[in-house]
């Protein structure tokens, strides 16, 4: 009977161990997993900004170069007023101006035997 009470507190001392060791290894692979997920995070937090940053660059660029084109618009625009006075003055009348459907810059204009120009 001394030999089975023996068994049985090893037996539980066993057990207990076991699940005790099962306890902490479910810590660790918790806090491993934690970790993981952290570092994952982390990194995608990293590429998304660094996508962010090239194409807030890029809106930035086109920003100033549609500024460009807008200036060089108005120029364009003071420019023909100019023009058209000139034709006036000297007692011609001047073409209407056209809006013409958009066209590609590889577009063939049709008053222009090269294609348009810049």
């Amino acid at each position: 009977m001394e030999n089975v009470v023996v068994a049985l507190i090893g037996l539980i001392g066993v057990v207990a161990g076991a699940a005790l060791t099962a306890a902490f290894q479910h810590r660790k692979i918790s806090a491993d997993t934690d970790k993981t997920i952290a570092e994952t995070n982390e990194q995608i937090r990293k590429t998304v900004r660094e996508l962010m940053d090239d194409m807030q660059k890029k809106i930035d660029g086109l920003n100033t170069r549609l500024q460009e084109v807008e200036d060089k618009n108005g120029d364009l625009e003071d420019w023909a007023e100019r023009l058209c006075c000139q034709i006036k003055d000297m007692g011609e009348i001047p073409v209407k101006f056209i809006v013409h459907p958009r066209r590609r810059r590889t577009d063939q204009h049709p008053d222009h035997p090269h294609g348009m120009s810049k």
